[in-house]
């Protein structure tokens, strides 16, 4: 196409902004285009990457800025211009996907008041993906961090007269401008920098920033949504830490590399490498021969932090790495998990020969389930006190019965147990359901019997606040035990409520059939009540239940 030179009385040189229209939600446009502008003479080319994909965009959006809202165009008049929309191999090799479209072109000349823009595509969020809430910047200081643009895009000046989040408790402007903000017209630009702190394990933070400015249509408000998924901590045990969090029996006692040290083959033999991904999470694996040693192990020592509003326990992934494609692993290798005390929690038979992978990473992982992990202290290999490892078991036993009467392989040709790197991704808990019912403010405290009782799986218990309190209901065992907390310190508003309780103690493990009481506190500035009934699960018809039982008294507390 080619500008005039006069149009409605001004001159048509200038800044302007490209749009690109496409179909509505279409998922499959190429998310890579490179968007080229030629003119026959003088001006220099201008080039910028574009995705066309229009799918998840806010309904009715049709047209989008190529390049986004912060780029624009030099036209001139006197020549022929050019607007390419291209895929090549440079572009699919980039991550490109999908049909190159080209439907239609809008062409706008920038206002001649203000106008903003911000270096977001139109109707995109920005996402901080996930962030861990026990350390939200990670390693390095940057992990909740993100930037962005906003810039000035009219031929006058925009002012920047108020930057804020609308709730602002999990994210927030670092170092935030002072205001008013003035940026000079067409290529003024202001960064910000954007942090996201989560307070729990949760998904869908959603928060949005709101600039008022000058911009067209005066103080018009430019919104930018932002998302985020609050994650637990992300733990690595290996032995490549200056922190003894390993140990085996026997003992490593040799180099592998290619071959195996014939003189070391009753010990666990190392393999070194300097390349992270190729060799687990640390860069070193173990490997010990499997019929030299019956009953070997190698044990795992996490250190996982204390979680005072949890309780002692914390629920945990666990996985554990081996080479993709190793062809001498053990086939049936026993992997164990003392997650509660030294308690086993699982016990399991898995194939480290040749395991699959679909992904690019020359690792596998074999997930061993979630348990919670006791806490209580600092786990140290060799220590006497264990709130929860991780033992790989060498045995013999299973790999003989694996290959029953066939060729024993791993005898043969003397296969290997690996110990790579354990990884714990620590879980939301599970939390008791909770519900609130509509109706007339009690007059007075109460706390219901149970129902069903006796139960299985869950059960109900009903309580009822005159006035706003603190409130913790626990469940504890004959002994006086604590077994669960449903409530602890949870401010709560005058009401009746409803809570159910699926029958897992504090460690998510199903509790053992019998008697069990359950407490209630409600704590304010002028009283402290206490109230508790006995409740148990089915399997003993012979015990009688009284529906009442208290274990405290109303009383004045300061």
């Amino acid at each position: 196409f080619q500008l005039p030179e006069i149009f409605r009385g001004r001159p048509t040189d200038g800044r302007y902004i490209l749009e690109y229209g496409g179909p509505i939600g279409s998922s499959n446009a190429y998310s890579n285009d490179i968007v080229k502008v030629t003119h026959t003479f003088g001006v220099p080319p201008d080039s910028v990457f574009f995705r066309s994909v229009t799918a998840g965009l806010p309904g009715g959006t049709w047209w989008l800025q190529i390049g986004g809202t912060t780029k624009t165009w030099f036209l001139a008049p006197g020549g022929l211009i050019t607007v390419e929309f291209r895929r090549d191999a440079q572009t699919d090799a980039a991550g490109g996907l999908g049909f190159l479209r080209t439907d239609l072109l809008r062409i706008r000349k920038v206002p001649s008041g203000a106008l903003i823009g911000v270096s977001v595509a139109t109707g995109a969020r920005v996402s901080f993906g996930d962030v861990s809430f026990r350390q939200p910047a990670g390693v390095d200081g940057k992990a909740n961090r993100k930037e962005i643009t906003l810039g000035s895009r009219g031929e006058s000046q925009v002012i920047l007269k108020s930057i804020k989040f609308r709730n602002g408790t999990y994210f927030k402007l670092a170092g935030a401008p002072s205001l008013p903000v003035y940026l000079r017209a067409l290529t003024g630009e202001q960064k910000l920098t954007l942090t996201f702190t989560p307070d729990r394990i949760s998904p869908s933070f959603m928060d949005t920033l709101e600039v008022l400015s000058n911009s067209v249509g005066r103080d018009s408000a430019l919104l930018v949504p932002m998302i985020g998924n609050g994650i637990g901590g992300i733990y690595t045990v290996d032995d490549d830490g200056t922190l003894q969090e390993v140990s085996s029996t026997p003992l490593f006692g040799g180099l592998y590399i290619e071959g195996w040290d014939k003189t070391k083959m009753n010990n666990w033999q190392v393999e070194t490498s300097n390349v992270p991904d190729q060799i687990g999470k640390g860069r070193t694996r173990h490997l010990l021969p499997i019929y030299f040693n019956p009953r070997a192990t190698f044990e795992w020592y996490p250190a996982i932090p204390l979680d005072p509003a949890a309780g002692d326990s914390v629920l945990m992934n666990v996985a554990v790495t081996v080479p993709r494609g190793f062809a001498q692993g053990s086939p049936r290798a026993r992997y164990r998990v003392y997650s509660t005390g030294g308690n086993l929690t699982k016990d399991t038979l898995v194939n480290q020969n040749n395991p699959a992978n679909t992904g690019a990473s020359t690792l596998v992982e074999i997930n061993l389930g979630n348990h919670y992990f006791l806490r209580g202290g600092r786990d140290v290999a060799g220590g006497q006190t264990y709130f929860g490892h991780i033992q790989l078991f060498n045995d013999t036993a299973a790999v003989s019965a694996y290959f029953g009467t066939t060729t024993n392989f791993a005898r043969r040709d003397t296969f290997a147990l690996l110990a790579d790197a354990l990884i714990l991704r620590e879980l939301d808990r599970l939390q008791p359901s909770i519900t609130s019912v509509k109706t007339e403010v009690p007059l007075e405290f109460a706390l219901s019997q149970n129902y069903p009782n006796p139960f299985n799986p869950t059960t109900t218990i009903e309580f009822s606040l005159a006035r706003q309190a603190q409130v913790d209901l626990k469940i504890y065992d004959i002994l006086g035990r604590e077994v669960a907390t449903l409530l602890q310190s949870n401010a709560m508003n005058a009401g009746r409520y409803i809570v159910r309780w699926d029958g897992r103690n504090r460690f998510g493990q199903s509790v053992a059939t019998g008697v069990y009481f359950y407490r209630l506190v409600a704590r304010h500035a002028a009283l402290s009540w206490r109230h508790a009934d006995r409740i148990a699960t089915e399997g003993h018809p012979q015990y009688l239940w009284v529906p009442f039982f208290i274990l405290g008294t109303l009383h004045e507390n300061n």
